[in-house]
């Protein structure tokens, strides 16, 4: 018997486009395209991308919380440490 992976994403998409801001925490199931900036916290169970010149900084409690998502795939600037199935 082999073990599925059940994917949490629910198909929905969301974008951060470059020169948008974002302070806060973001939360949510489906993926997430970053090519601006999100200052916060980040739980997504779907993938997230940070596009070049995409960046995201943990902030929140001290220490902040982990960054996590899924998946993740970097071309940008993470500062703060991540969580993942595939990192």
């Amino acid at each position: 018997m082999t073990a599925k992976r059940e994917r949490t994403s629910t198909g929905a998409r969301g974008r951060l486009g470059a020169g948008l801001e974002l302070r806060g925490r973001l939360d949510g199931r489906g993926d997430l395209e970053l090519e601006g900036r999100l200052v916060g916290g980040l739980d997504v169970a779907g993938e997230v991308r940070v596009a070049p010149g995409g960046r995201i900084e943990a902030q929140g409690d001290d220490p902040p919380a982990p960054l996590r998502a899924r998946s993740l795939r970097v071309a940008g600037l993470i500062v703060g440490d991540v969580q993942g199935e595939d990192v």
